[in-house]
């Protein structure tokens, strides 16, 4: 379980005011917000990055007391973009992901080679292990860091625009690995500005504008909360796997 609770973050001027939500395990967490909302900055905070007023514990444990490696074994968070300037290959990447579990004389060892050969075959990255990672197309770099993130064995994964730079097949793939995590009882989070995708799979909304909580929760009246976030109308599309909602640009 996560629970944010009347968090707030200044970096020289106010990002958020007042946050608070919880979410339960396994939920499906979908955080939306127009550019600038603060949705980047929650997540930072959450994971320690940034520093904050105010309490966010995770499985009960108080962030803020929890040194980095302890809270590296509860939550994984994956940025929009990561870059690797030195040639680093997909089993470095992946391997990199127990590093919370070794101490300075713990090399790594079977069990980590053993957990690394089962998640590269799960993401179906089995025949890019020896590749540089800077060789890879967009999907296939995401597929490689939500696969490490996997690797590092956690009950919650974030992911700051999971989508983005991607083609339609690639975004479709990587949809449908965040939907088995939910499958498997693991709780995501996810930040974006593709939203429809991921309608039909959310379990749960927070919706930030300005720094502050517009709702967060459970919402049935989609249409409605998107105007409250963006200043828009949008308008929906019926779907046999959930309503689509498109900007309305008849306004």
């Amino acid at each position: 379980m996560l629970e944010v609770k009347n968090v707030n973050v200044s970096l020289g001027k106010t990002i958020l005011s007042d946050i608070s939500f919880k979410i339960n395990d396994g939920d499906f967490l979908l955080i939306l917000g127009p550019n600038g909302a603060g949705k980047t900055t929650l997540l930072k905070s959450i994971t320690g990055i940034y520093d904050y007023q105010g309490t966010i514990l995770i499985d009960g444990f108080n962030t803020k007391k929890l040194k980095r490696k302890e809270l590296a074994r509860l939550i994984s968070y994956q940025p929009q973009r990561e870059d690797f300037p030195l040639p680093l290959s997909v089993r470095d990447i992946l391997i990199s992901g127990r590093f919370p579990y070794k101490t300075l004389f713990h090399a790594y060892n079977r069990k980590d080679t053993v957990i690394l050969n089962r998640v590269s075959d799960k993401f179906m990255l089995s025949n890019l292990l020896e590749r540089d990672i800077n060789t890879l197309s967009g999907g296939e770099r995401k597929r490689v860091l939500i696969a490490s993130a996997y690797v590092q064995d956690v009950k919650t994964f974030m992911f700051d625009e999971p989508l983005s730079s991607l083609d339609p097949k690639e975004s479709l793939n990587i949809i449908k690995v965040l939907g088995e995590l939910k499958s498997e009882g693991k709780t995501v989070i996810i930040v974006t500005h593709n939203i429809s995708p991921f309608f039909r799979i959310k379990t749960k909304i927070v919706a930030i504008k300005n720094g502050k909580i517009v709702t967060a929760g459970d919402t049935e009246n989609i249409s409605s909360l998107l105007f409250k976030t963006f200043s828009i109308n949008f308008k929906s599309i019926t779907h046999s796997k959930g309503d689509i909602f498109i900007p309305d640009e008849t306004e």
